[in-house]
């Protein structure tokens, strides 16, 4: 950013001058170049950051939901999950075994594209 300033600098410069001897336009073209050059770079360079955070909040979000040891019966949830029937209560998920706070037990994924039709 700031060699674009630099050159959007000089450029004005230039402007200012009235009559502008040949060796300076010379010095006027390489810095269009250059502008340019730096342009193409910069905008590459935030691409590539981009697409850099862009990779790696699919990779946390891809190791955050998965399940260490996933049950064989339920898709989405941890084997010590199982469900069971109660008259009672009627069918529901029971965790089998003492689970320590913000241990991740089921994932749940509502499409929610699913309730606007």
């Amino acid at each position: 950013m700031k060699c674009l300033q630099d050159i959007y600098a000089a450029l004005t410069e230039l402007e200012n001058i009235s009559e502008v001897p040949k060796e300076l336009e010379v010095v006027r073209k390489k810095l269009l170049e250059r502008k340019e050059r730096c342009e193409v770079r910069i905008n590459d360079s935030e691409s590539l950051a981009e697409k850099v955070e862009t990779e790696t909040r699919q990779w946390e979000c891809e190791n955050y939901f998965q399940l260490k040891n996933p049950s064989c019966c339920i898709e989405s949830a941890e084997d010590f999950v199982e469900i069971v029937f109660d008259p009672i209560r009627g069918r529901h998920v029971k965790v089998t075994r003492d689970v320590p706070p913000g241990k991740k037990v089921i994932f749940i994924f509502i499409d929610l594209f699913d309730f606007a039709n």
